[in-house]
């Protein structure tokens, strides 16, 4: 899921958003004519509705001022504490400490530590009694842009209301899908955390706390197994074309040996891409919020609909990527590096027709295998760091010319020329111009799925040009920038994906079969099939399994 922090900030920040908000509304000719009768620079807010949207929760521990307890540190060594050392002690201390106090919800600060401790000699052994500090664990809501029929999700209701102010909430689609015209969507309501018999409703009620928010749990589940069948369907692509071929959710297909005329055809004098033509198959449904407040008065007001920001409701296989789903495949990869991954992936999956579960599956398992558990974008640029023995073994280009072998490999005492190597080794191959063009350099293997040879930079870059105009993407002009960009990586290799046609094999099914005729594709000759095989083991897991999708789809 894609998605953006959006915590209640301070009171300044809100008060800004509602100024922001009455002038949009009202007018800032209106609005000052009348700021006598306003409140924003008084200590009584005016009562009003700021926002809503959908959410998940997440637990954050946060550090607090309330006191803990007592800490007793013992000294390792023998130490004496001076003006110029004791705050660097004092943080080995915190350091040192911070693993147990944690797992009695408590932390130290660096002024408590130096209040413990005295400039003077310690012995080895010897102890500090610190005061410490509590940790305390807290609801935070995060926006999320996208949900999955059959999960939970929170509706978050943000503004200025005293606490027990009720609000009333109707989930709203922009054109009738799992809804009758005009009916509001009926989903399941938990009256609190335990609940684990949820009611039906289509008209929620939220109740605002003291610090500005209003949010109830639900689960997008109409209530019964027959009308969420309904549901189901109405949110699946068609699974067959006349004749047996997998449809996508691009219609019609564009084959890879049509887009260079395709894109020719389509630019317009101004150099600018035209419309193709191709028509994008929502399954999936638009919801917003309408929300109403009874507090000093009512309000009454749309969410998410106004900018066209609505939500996305999906089945479980069209559905966004999770950081979770990535995590439990690239087990040694960073956060942050997840997250772009699930960024690009997202952001492009279903311009490129990979929003199947079979699709997933196949394909993370491809990259699983081409970038191992631990994922680094710059490390998929091909290592060109060869000896001289393995040059003359390795590449026809050598064994022509084994003195320039000699003396660009790397041998006792000297580094391989890594630039030289590449401009010979794939001089005049897969695209690439002479030695002297620098292609082979510029265009070696890169990526979540190699790319090697211009040709292919070309070929993949032509399907972005062509599928995804608007990313501002081109791997001709700076193919850098897929061993650099974790973005353009993955987007390339998904590109890679349409144009080698493993969109519609990876539809055909889940048997070792389907998983080896992808890898033929991708690298005909490795020994990595069965390694392949059991990656897709665990994707088919994530993906597939968890989902409750098993069949081609």
């Amino acid at each position: 899921m894609s998605e953006e922090t959006t915590n209640p900030g301070s009171i300044e920040e809100l008060l800004r958003q509602r100024n922001d908000r009455i002038l949009n509304r009202w007018g800032s000719e209106n609005f000052l004519n009348n700021a006598e009768q306003n409140t924003i620079a008084t200590n009584e807010v005016e009562e009003t509705l700021i926002d809503a949207y959908f959410a998940e929760k997440k637990i954050e521990t946060v550090e607090t001022d309330e006191l803990g307890g007592t800490y007793t540190y013992s000294f390792n060594n023998p130490n004496t504490i001076t003006d110029e050392n004791r705050n660097r002690i004092a943080g080995i201390i915190i350091s040192n400490s911070q693993e147990s106090l944690e797992q009695n919800n408590q932390y130290l600060t660096v002024e408590d530590v130096l209040q413990a401790m005295p400039n003077g000699t310690y012995a080895a052994q010897s102890t500090i009694d610190i005061q410490t500090r509590k940790l305390e664990e807290r609801n935070q809501f995060e926006r999320i842009n996208s949900g999955v029929i059959g999960k939970d999700a929170y509706i978050v209701v943000y503004g200025f209301f005293p606490e027990g102010t009720e609000g009333t909430i109707l989930i709203k689609e922009k054109e009738p899908k799992l809804t009758e015209a005009n009916d509001s969507l009926q989903v399941q309501i938990y009256q609190n955390e335990e609940d684990t018999n949820p009611s039906t409703t289509r008209e929620l009620t939220a109740v605002f706390e003291n610090n500005g928010t209003a949010a109830v749990k639900i689960k997008f589940h109409p209530g019964d197994d027959d009308t969420f069948e309904d549901w189901k369907e109405a949110l699946t692509l068609p699974q067959q074309e006349e004749g047996g071929a997998v449809e996508t959710s691009i219609r019609p297909r564009q084959r890879p040996d049509n887009l260079g005329q395709q894109e020719a055809n389509i630019q317009a004098e101004n150099g600018q891409p035209q419309d193709d033509g191709l028509e994008i198959i929502k399954n999936y449904a638009e919801l917003y919020l309408d929300v109403t407040v009874s507090g000093q008065r009512t309000f009454q007001e749309e969410f998410l609909k106004p900018d066209y920001k609505f939500f996305k409701l999906t089945d479980c296989c069209s559905a966004e990527i999770t950081l979770e789903q990535l995590s439990t495949i690239f087990t040694a990869t960073s956060d942050s590096d997840l997250t772009a991954m699930k960024n690009a992936f997202n952001e492009a999956f279903e311009k490129f027709s990979m929003n199947t579960c079979l699709n997933k599956a196949h394909f993370f398992a491809q990259v699983k295998q081409e970038v191992g558990n631990n994922v680094d974008v710059e490390d998929t640029a091909e290592n060109m760091n060869y000896s001289v023995a393995r040059l003359l073994e390795k590449f026809s280009y050598f064994k022509r010319n084994p003195a320039e072998a000699r003396l660009y490999g790397r041998a006792p005492g000297q580094s391989a020329n890594q630039e030289a190597i590449a401009n010979r080794a794939y001089a005049n191959r897969i695209g690439n111009g002479n030695v002297a063009s620098g292609d082979g350099w510029n265009y070696r293997g890169r990526g979540f799925i190699q790319l090697t040879g211009r040709s292919n930079y070309n070929d993949v870059n032509q399907i972005i040009q062509s599928l995804y105009p608007e990313s501002g993407i081109d791997i001709v002009a700076d193919p850098v920038a897929v061993s650099s960009d974790v973005r353009i990586a993955m987007i390339s290799a998904m590109a890679y994906w349409v144009h080698n046609g493993l969109v519609a094999l990876a539809n055909q099914g889940d048997e070792d079969s389907h998983v080896n005729a992808i890898t033929a594709v991708i690298n005909l000759n490795t020994d990595s099939y069965a390694s392949r095989r059991n990656h897709f083991t665990t994707t088919k897991q994530v993906f597939i399994n968890d989902c409750g999708t098993t069949d081609a789809s």
